[in-house]
């Protein structure tokens, strides 16, 4: 053999070696997002946590991943999974037929998460997380009033510490206050005392507010875990999650908002959107888009209507 035909052979070696070390290194590194993924299962999937992951990505919010999207998995390492790593969710896993969110393999079927209530219901929930504040909270809520509308309004404990007078007012005027945690953590990422403290210290401002404990929750990101649940249930909490995202806090114009709600109103859902957001983002979006979706649902004849009663539930403690 001609040592040009070896030479061109050996080349041709060297580049197949690395091109398989190159594919197995992108494989090892990178993950397709599928249908039922979350952040905080794919980072138990690959031995990390979900804020290595967000920074990694430059994810904002990390309840919110597409399907089908690559992720980069810094140092990944992917491992079996477990029984408790199946027990650690979000809002959009596990949907039982009743509209509530199971936890996995668990035999205590009293674990549940509610997400929505039963089809044949002419009933809907809106909901509005991390208020409130002092620029769209107002709107709002004066928008609601116009249409003689109540809705559910899950708070941050150090808003309410900021905006009392704004956090009576919902009160005043009909709606339903839930417990959002103090600061908006990852419930998942603390333990049992840290917990306890970002719940109770919230029910206690806003019963310091309003006199009224809210005896439903919303975790932040909708992350929980069967530990989580056992804590809240414990704690008189039942844990309400949606069955529609607006994605308002990601949206530029309420034509994106209306786009991606309209198609969704089906009786029995709840419906995400956000009353209070970080400063390099903005609601107006939310606040344009409200009376078209209220609008909608009264020509449908579905009632809009707070989540304990979409629900059957007890709205405060006792």
């Amino acid at each position: 053999m001609s040592s040009t035909k070896k030479n061109l052979i050996t080349l041709l070696l060297i580049f197949i070696i690395i091109s398989t070390v190159c594919i197995t290194s992108y494989a090892a590194s990178n993950y397709t997002i599928q249908s039922g993924d979350s952040l905080f299962s794919i980072s138990r999937k690959y031995n990390t946590n979900v804020s290595t992951l967000a920074k990694a990505n430059k994810i904002k919010n990390p309840n919110l991943i597409y399907s089908g999207s690559t992720l980069q998995v810094p140092d990944a390492v992917e491992t079996k999974s477990t029984k408790d790593d199946s027990n650690t969710y979000t809002s959009d896993n596990w949907l039982s037929g009743n509209g509530m969110i199971s936890i996995s393999d668990s035999k205590d079927r009293s674990k549940k998460i509610y997400r929505r209530t039963k089809a044949d219901s002419m009933q809907i929930a809106l909901t509005f997380d991390d208020g409130p504040d002092k620029i769209y909270t107002p709107q709002i809520l004066k928008i609601l009033k116009k249409y003689d509308i109540k809705a559910t309004f899950f708070l941050l404990g150090k808003e309410v510490q900021k905006y009392p007078q704004i956090t009576k007012q919902i009160i005043e005027e009909g709606h339903l206050i839930g417990n959002h945690s103090w600061s908006h953590p990852d419930l998942t990422k603390l333990d049992k005392e840290e917990l306890k403290k970002e719940v109770l210290t919230t029910e206690e401002k806003i019963k310091e507010v309003t006199g009224r404990a809210p005896a439903l929750i919303r975790p932040p990101y909708g992350a929980v875990s069967d530990e989580i649940v056992d804590q809240l249930k414990e704690m008189n909490y039942k844990i309400i999650h949606w069955s529609v995202d607006s994605l308002d806090w990601n949206s530029d114009t309420k034509e994106e908002i209306l786009d991606r709600v309209l198609p969704r109103l089906k009786p029995g859902v709840i419906i995400l959107f956000h009353s209070s957001i970080g400063k390099s983002r903005n609601l107006t979006p939310t606040v344009q888009a409200l009376p078209a979706i209220i609008e909608e649902l009264q020509k449908r004849n579905i009632e809009l209507v707070t989540v304990d009663k979409l629900l059957s539930l007890a709205s405060y403690k006792s």
